[in-house]
């Protein structure tokens, strides 16, 4: 076929090969993605073999749109970034088109990442992806389409928030003692006089989760006491959770669940783990130590007796002590 041909209201062609800066021209075998930066008022052309196959899509309000995305997040939860292009608000879902773009997420902040986002199976011309924002601060996300000639892009700013809701495990103080998972709510963020919670406990064993209510030790304190399991695996806390902020309006805590090993069930002491030393050593250095002063002092008077006598002396010293440490 001959090469694909633009004409202008004033009568100027442009081809793949020829055409000013204002233009973006992408051929490839099958098509040509044109676009065209402020394009003359009046009637264009299009030069190219005539063929039933062949289609033509015209674009003049193409813009992204991305879903409405939070201002301010909890430590830990996922986002899902769903982006559209649309025509005059209109969400476009021809699939040749959107064979030819490519949606791409970036994230900046305290944890930068970049993927793609990938196609909705059941919303043509919807694209998502999902992130997972873990450490507090400042993010930006950056949605952008690339369609060879033509690109699009949408940002937004995010806040990331330390959940307002701590959590901590305190193992078994002595044994037969249970183990504590204790909450810890934010006061300046939360009202504690609406705080309620909650904890959702299974583990692989369990058709079904335990609920179990969080007790509260003072304002800012709740725990919750569990036993050691007795099938001796790992069990899983899932947390639910009801407040108002300070201003009274509805707050979604979500926490990440905790994940308890059955050795952390165990009673472990500082002292207990100390090996003591071995009684009998200590008093074999102690033997030691008096025979060898006993020998000592005997030889010391050498040069008053003989040196039989002396060593007879010294035996019955050495026995002497030897009785009386062992007596």
């Amino acid at each position: 076929s001959p090469a694909t041909e633009l004409i202008r209201p004033d009568a100027t062609r442009w081809s793949a090969a020829d055409h000013p800066d204002t233009v973006h021209w992408h051929p490839e075998d099958g098509f040509d993605l044109i676009t065209v930066d402020q394009p003359m008022p009046g009637p264009w052309q299009l030069a190219a073999r005539l063929d039933p196959d062949n289609q033509v899509m015209i674009v003049t309000d193409l813009q992204l749109k991305i879903a409405a995305l939070p201002n301010h997040l909890a430590a830990g939860e996922s986002l899902a970034v769903r982006a559209e292009l649309t025509e005059h608000d209109r969400r476009i879902t021809r699939d040749h088109f959107l064979g030819l773009v490519q949606f791409q997420l970036l994230q900046k902040g305290p944890e930068e990442i970049q993927k793609l986002l990938i196609p909705v199976p059941e919303e043509v011309g919807v694209f998502t992806a999902a992130t997972k924002l873990e450490k507090p601060g400042i993010y930006t996300l950056e949605v952008t389409v690339d369609g060879k000639t033509f690109q699009r892009v949408r940002k937004q700013r995010i806040e990331v928030l330390a959940p307002p809701v701590a959590t901590e495990v305190i193992p078994p103080r002595a044994a037969g003692e249970p183990l504590i998972v204790r909450l810890t709510p934010d006061p300046e963020r939360l009202d504690p006089t609406t705080f309620e919670a909650a904890a959702l406990i299974a583990s692989a064993s369990d058709h079904q989760p335990r609920e179990m209510p969080f007790s509260a030790e003072n304002e800012t304190l709740w725990e919750l006491p569990l036993s050691a399991p007795k099938t001796k695996r790992r069990l899983t806390v899932n947390f639910h959770i009801r407040a108002r902020d300070r201003e009274g309006n509805p707050l979604q805590v979500h926490l990440r669940p905790i994940e308890l090993e059955p050795s952390q069930f165990q009673t472990h002491s500082a002292e207990a783990d100390k090996a003591p030393q071995p009684k009998a050593k200590a008093t074999n250095w102690l033997w030691s130590g008096l025979i060898a002063a006993g020998v000592n002092l005997i030889l010391g008077g050498a040069g008053f007796f003989g040196w039989r006598k002396l060593r007879q002396h010294a035996r019955q010293r050495q026995e002497q002590l030897l009785n009386r440490l062992t007596t």
